[in-house]
Order: C-alpha cells, then sequence, then structure tokens
C-alpha cells in the first residue's frame, strides 16, 4: 500500500512572474519528488505572463494556483455576520477556542484567526508551506502562533524582503516578529542577505544560506564560431536603478572610443526605460546597444549563448538596496561567459 503524497504549499506574492523562475523551477523539483503541490499567490496572473510556459503546462501548475482572497469585512456588523457564516459551515473545536480572549486576547476576541482559518482552509492541512519572501507571509506567520496550522513554514528571503534603512529597522524587525518565532527555517541566497536577515532579528540556529541553484543541464555552453572582431555583452535585469544598467551603457561608450567594436544586448522591462534610451541617444549608442524588453527563458538562455561577456551592473540604489545574490550572473557563467560585476551586496 502505497504512503499518501505529502502536501507542499508555495506562498508567493505574483504566479507566474517572469522574472521568477525559480518558483517556477521548485514546483518542477518538488512535484519530481513526489510531493503534491499547491501554489498560494497574492496575484494570479496567466500563462503569458510566464517565461516558462513548458513547464508551466507540462505541470498544470496554473490549475494549482489559488488567488488568495483576503477576508476583510467592513465594520462590525458585517465582521459577525461573517464570522457566524465561518462557524456555521463547520470548524474544528480548535477553530472555536482562538474565539478566547484570554488566550487568544483581542486577535482572537475580534475573529482574526477564524477569518485567518478561513481563506486558507483548502491548504490548513498542508505538510510544508514554503513562503518565497518573507513579505508574503501573511496569513500563515499568525496561523502558527495561533495554533491553528500544524505544518512545518519555511521561508525563503530573496534580498528586498530583508532591505531596511536606519529609520525602518524597527519596523521590519516587529513585522517578522512573529515569523521569527514560529517558522520552523529561514533560508537566505548569500552571506549577504544571511547577516541582514541576523540584523532583524532572525535566529541562527534557524537561519541557513542556500544560494538559488543553477541548473547546469539547461544553462550550459554550446560550441560555436564567432565570426568578425564584435565582441557580444549582455545584461538580464529589471529596468530599475538597482540594476545599475547606465553604468553598462556608459561603459560601452567609453570602450567604443578607445576602437572596441561592441554589442550590448539588456533585456528587461521597468519604470527606467524611458531614461535608459534617452542616455542610449545622448551618447550615440542607437546601433549598438538594445533595450531588448521582456525575454523567455529559453530566449535568454540563447542569448547568453550567444554573447561573449555577461555584465551584472547592479549596485546600490538611493535607499541603500543592494543585490542579495544575482542568480542570473551563475546562469551566464553556466553558459560559459566570463562576468564583470561590481563587489556590492551578494554578488
Amino acid at each position: 500500500m502505497s504512503r499518501p503524497k505529502k502536501k507542499l504549499l508555495l506562498r508567493v506574492g505574483t504566479f507566474p512572474s517572469p522574472s521568477e523562475t525559480f518558483i517556477t523551477l521548485q514546483a518542477k523539483l518538488a512535484s519530481d519528488l513526489g510531493f503534491e503541490v499547491f501554489i498560494l499567490a497574492d496575484r494570479k496572473m496567466g500563462l503569458e505572463d510566464s517565461s516558462q510556459p513548458e513547464i508551466m503546462l507540462e505541470y498544470d501548475l496554473l490549475a494549482r494556483t489559488t488567488e488568495l482572497r483576503r477576508m476583510e469585512p467592513s465594520g462590525g456588523r458585517q465582521r459577525v455576520i461573517t464570522l457566524l457564516k465561518i462557524l456555521a459551515s463547520g470548524v474544528p473545536l480548535d477553530v472555536l477556542r482562538t474565539l478566547d480572549y484570554l488566550n487568544y486576547g483581542s486577535e482572537g476576541l475580534k475573529g482574526n484567526y477564524v477569518l485567518h482559518y478561513e481563506e486558507v482552509r483548502p491548504f490548513i492541512d498542508a505538510d510544508v508551506v514554503h513562503i518565497q519572501f518573507g513579505t508574503s507571509k501573511y496569513p500563515f506567520d499568525a496561523l502558527k502562533a495561533s495554533g491553528l496550522f500544524k505544518g512545518k513554514v519555511v521561508t525563503t528571503f530573496h534580498g528586498f524582503d530583508a532591505h531596511f534603512g536606519q529609520v525602518d529597522q524597527a519596523e521590519r524587525m516587529l513585522f517578522y516578529s512573529q515569523l521569527f518565532k514560529y517558522g520552523e527555517a529561514f533560508t537566505a541566497n548569500s552571506k549577504f542577505l544571511e547577516q541582514r536577515l541576523i540584523d532583524l532579528g532572525c535566529p541562527r540556529d534557524k537561519l541557513s544560506v542556500i544560494p538559488m541553484p543553477v541548473d547546469t543541464d539547461y544553462f550550459r555552453p554550446l560550441k560555436s564560431s564567432t565570426e568578425g572582431d564584435e565582441i557580444a555583452i549582455l545584461s538580464v535585469g529589471r529596468l530599475v536603478e538597482l540594476k545599475g544598467h547606465a553604468f553598462g551603457i556608459r561603459a560601452v561608450r567609453r570602450l567604443m572610443d578607445k576602437g572596441y567594436k561592441l554589442r550590448y544586448d539588456i533585456v528587461g522591462v521597468g519604470e527606467e526605460k524611458d531614461s535608459l534610451e534617452a542616455l542610449i541617444a545622448e551618447l550615440g549608442l542607437q546601433e549598438s546597444v538594445t533595450l531588448c524588453g521582456a525575454r523567455s527563458q529559453s530566449e535568454v538562455r540563447q542569448l547568453m549563448q550567444r554573447s561573449d561577456l555577461y555584465l551584472m551592473t547592479s549596485a546600490v540604489d538611493k535607499t541603500g538596496r543592494r543585490e542579495a545574490q544575482g542568480l542570473v550572473s551563475g546562469e551566464a557563467q553556466a553558459c560559459g561567459l566570463p562576468m564583470i560585476a561590481f563587489k556590492s551586496g551578494g554578488v
């Protein structure tokens, strides 16, 4: 008699997201390892929003994805009506007990734990919840604190979710306090991020450094002959200040002034598109630098395999945020590209 599959819930922000390929790959791997995989997202997107449509279709990941519907009754009367409907539908005794003010405080008395339970009722029996990005912790930190969720909670931080300035560190520490207390395990993708989490109060004995891995069967060099003397340079990343694409564009101008023949492709979309286009025009690089927009993972791999050099231009933005790992740089190196980067953050 075969044992039932263990139930794994991936708790995420937006899914699918073209830049968060690791979530799709983790869902694939967990399924291959025998887990029954489900995805709970704040925002569910369509297949056209994925850069890995083949995997999405093969593993039927959209059908396994549920969009979280927060229950936030407006006003006391509506809250009471909502709670009565939930209780009338039938709930375990443990859920009823959370209404006790003496043991569960004002959060229990207001019925917040009952509402949280109802929001994730289909997944309350999950063996493991894997939270991707600490900011997606809701509502499993509260459910663990109340004892309503019995499974394990593992949280993987990626960078921006552990960023804080001098002003908001205390606020961030409070935001994660329940998660750090009741979660079973936490992972950071670099030593740099590990220290950020420790500074926020994450227990050292629960924290492990596990970089996001690169699939070296997929990202691999291709033997090809390069014709001519033009050097093909590539950067991949959202068009935002943190990614530092302006540095790469200015570097290309200086190299071309020294006589080098270059081709620079930048893959990504974002708020700095207009300013980067203006910089390209100002420097007269319209024929040499291309903003390629969004590309699928297979298209990115092809660009890497056809390029000669990878520029990892991420530095620091005006809020002080730095790159925590820079997974794409490892993917480029797996394709055989030498990589030039700033010594910044976890890179």
